[in-house]
């Protein structure tokens, strides 16, 4: 394995791909450009801007807050976007089958997921996630954070640090391997098909956070009636679509708190809510303490 990193910066052209990938980590600025290429597993994410892949004959447009798993072997069309700033993480196959044998043995979840493993070789759920309460989005947080520092001090990356990203994708992977197991559905293809349809209604949930979102609209737009949606949702998610999109405004103003910028009146009102102390009372019942105690901590 080799335990080789760098980055690229400017304009981006094939020249600057290998014919084979290793344990790197590229940063890039204002990139322009068209590329196919064949990539190892990798984890990708625009810090500022939109990036566009085209993945298994899928159109991907990737926003800064999401990142794109990318399985072993598997073709990339990397067109063009607008994003400012962009970071891609490639892992080799063999130092993330290590990891994932590793944990396998101290985790039986990971040994009924609900994708064909050959050889004990992972395959992860290839799709778009938001940033959201996990391992790896930590790792890439931080990442994204120190953009131009981390890009002076690519080489610093040593095989650690691509021992612990592993670690964070297998671990992050588990709770969506639970989820495709909790549709009520004999053909792997078909709870496939339908956990896709759950992830596009979840993320048009995290796209229109601050709207009404109604039951109907979201059956509508993955093609379902609305108890099957319902049903299909519930069960994936633990939470109804109302009591999920309730949930994603409550870290949103969660968020808007931490920054300090407005007074928990103004977040009530941000998010929809006419009364702070039922504000209040939802944000501490979901978070265990109070927003004026995070707002002053």
């Amino acid at each position: 394995m080799n335990e080789h990193t760098s980055y690229i910066t400017g304009e981006l052209n094939d020249k600057h791909f290998p014919s084979r990938f290793s344990n790197v980590i590229y940063f890039s600025d204002h990139a322009k450009f068209f590329l196919r290429y064949k990539s190892i597993y990798s984890i990708k994410f625009p810090v500022t801007g939109v990036d566009n892949f085209r993945l298994n004959h899928k159109m991907i447009q990737l926003e800064a807050n999401n990142y794109l798993i990318v399985n072993n072997d598997q073709e990339v069309d990397c067109l063009l976007g607008n994003s400012e700033k962009a970071i891609s993480i490639f892992i080799e196959p063999e130092l993330l089958t290590d990891v994932f044998n590793a944990c396998k043995r101290n985790n039986e979840d990971l040994l009924s997921n609900p994708f064909d493993i050959q050889n004990n070789k992972p395959m992860f759920f290839e799709n778009s996630y938001p940033f959201a309460d996990n391992p790896l989005t930590e790792l890439l947080l931080k990442l994204s954070y120190s953009f131009d520092i981390q890009k002076k001090n690519a080489n610093k990356f040593d095989i650690g640090f691509f021992f612990k990203v592993s670690e964070a994708l297998i671990l992050s992977q588990q709770e969506t391997f639970k989820e495709i197991r909790r549709i009520d559905a004999v053909k792997k293809s078909t709870k496939i098909e339908l956990y896709n349809r759950m992830i596009i209604a979840r993320d048009y949930i995290y796209d229109n956070w601050d709207k009404n979102i109604s039951l109907e609209v979201l059956a509508k737009s993955v093609c379902m009636s609305p108890y099957h949606f319902h049903r299909t949702f519930t069960s994936v998610f633990g939470h109804t679509a109302s009591q999920y999109h309730k949930i994603i405004k409550m870290k949103k103003a969660k968020e808007l708190i931490s920054l300090k910028t407005h007074s928990i009146s103004e977040v009530a009102e941000i998010i929809g809510y006419d009364n702070i102390h039922s504000f209040s009372k939802s944000f501490k019942k979901l978070f265990g303490s109070s927003p004026s105690h995070l707002l002053n901590n």
